[in-house]
């Protein structure tokens, strides 16, 4: 596969964001940026590395499904608590 040089538009759609969304990850620092002249551009491969990277920090914040899980239990038995009490008290 061959780098290519995408321009901003280019990024903002194969990301499926905004051009500014864009532009702002640039002036963060976190997308690598080429400049030639007045014209911003990214390299394929450093776009391709960024994707990959917010996926994985992405899917390693989700919960387990089993987390999921212990906090409805939790949550079930925390309102039939409330529901005794509020009976009783």
């Amino acid at each position: 596969m061959s780098d290519t040089l995408l321009t901003v538009p280019e990024v903002a759609e194969r990301a499926n964001v905004s051009e500014r969304t864009v532009r702002r990850l640039i002036d963060r620092g976190e997308l690598p940026e080429t400049r030639i002249g007045v014209k911003v551009l990214v390299w394929e491969s450093a776009l391709s590395a960024f994707l990959e990277s917010r996926t994985k920090r992405r899917s390693s914040r989700l919960p387990t499904v089993s987390a999921v899980r212990a906090r409805r239990r939790t949550g079930t038995l925390t309102r039939k608590l409330r529901a005794v009490e509020g009976e009783t008290g």
